[in-house]
């Protein structure tokens, strides 16, 4: 059988004297993209094949690790790639997709989800949010949705023995909620969120990217929803409130889907998602989800202990917050909680 052949490359072979030879897509097997430029015909890859696994927080921190312990250097490639490893990587379909508003506890979620062996829990990858901004930026919906998908599919790759694919994606994505819908109309999805006064105290204090980028109306309008001039002429608070807000909305307006509270993320939760999920959970790793719920879902040590903030954060709201929070997200927060008494109520 012919081998694929990349068309770009660049991968150092011998570290003492640089040289480097041509990729086929074999090669690239059990390497994960890190970056992607649509635009640009270009995927930075970097070598998961002798990795552990997947445990840091977030998708970014893992990809640091590995290159800090293999010094290895990325390869790039064409986009075509991505297209031509798919066939061969032994790609896990998704099990569920993780949305949320941000600083809500999602990762606490992630974090559960990762504690069992055959859950491979991808948690905010890079490249799936350079395909979303590439579109926002004039990518046709054809190649669009081929790159979406090529990129879960090569992201998914089987590593040991997983048999359940989680991807939580960043808080602006579900902006993007109905493009997942129509290309996974089968895979569940969860909508994590938290009393969007505490959201945005969190995020007005140590803003995330959606948040930072309000310096950069055109930037910000890419991931928002919202338009250039509208964000031009919104205080800090406002815009998140309103950003907020379309979050709720996108996630709203989409049928099924599992709402959850911030509140929920006690032991019960354990229980609820194996139920949601199909999920068959030795008592070891049952033990280790509640130990994870402990600890503060961000530390990578796992070593500092979780502390509640909920009070605090209402405490310290200025009154600019409360405002904000109250004319534009109050009423879709409380439209989320119904919606999530209603699926209570029915599996109850």
């Amino acid at each position: 059988m012919a081998r694929s052949r990349i068309a770009r490359y660049a991968r150092r072979v011998d570290a003492s004297d640089g040289s480097e030879r041509e990729l086929f897509a074999e090669d690239l097997v059990g390497w994960l993209p890190t970056r992607i430029q649509p635009l640009a015909d270009a995927v930075a890859w970097a070598d998961f094949r002798n990795s552990e696994p997947l445990r840091e927080p977030f998708f970014h921190q893992s990809v640091a690790r590995v290159c800090a312990s293999t010094g290895s250097r990325e390869v790039i490639t064409d986009l075509a790639a991505l297209a031509a490893i798919d066939p061969i990587c032994e790609p896990l379909e998704p099990t569920a997709f993780v949305f949320h508003i941000s600083r809500c506890g999602s990762t606490v979620l992630s974090n559960l989800l990762r504690q069992d062996p055959s859950h491979l829990v991808i948690a905010e990858p890079g490249p799936v949010n350079d395909v979303l901004i590439a579109a926002q930026r004039g990518l046709d919906d054809t190649t669009t949705e081929q790159l979406l998908r090529s990129v879960i599919r090569v992201l998914g790759q089987r590593r040991r023995q997983e048999t359940k694919y989680f991807l939580k994606l960043s808080s602006w994505c579900v902006l993007h909620l109905p493009l997942f819908r129509r290309l996974y109309p089968s895979v569940r999805w969860v909508f994590q969120y938290r009393d969007p006064v505490e959201v945005m105290v969190s995020n007005l204090a140590a803003p995330g990217y959606w948040m930072r980028v309000h310096a950069e109306p055109a930037v910000a309008a890419l991931v928002t929803g919202l338009t250039i001039d509208e964000i031009r002429a919104m205080t800090a608070e406002e815009y998140c409130a309103r950003v907020i807000g379309t979050f709720f909305s996108s996630a709203l307006a989409a049928g099924g889907g599992m709402f959850l509270n911030h509140n929920d993320l006690g032991e019960p939760i354990i229980r609820r998602l194996a139920d949601r999920f199909g999920l068959t959970l030795s008592e070891a790793t049952t033990d280790d989800m509640k130990r994870a719920l402990l600890v503060y879902s961000k530390d990578q040590s796992s070593t500092i202990a979780y502390v509640d903030d909920a009070d605090a954060k209402r405490a310290s709201a200025s009154a600019a917050v409360l405002a904000c929070a109250q004319t534009h997200v109050e009423p879709l927060y409380r439209s989320a909680e119904a919606r999530r008494q209603r699926d209570l109520a029915v599996r109850s």
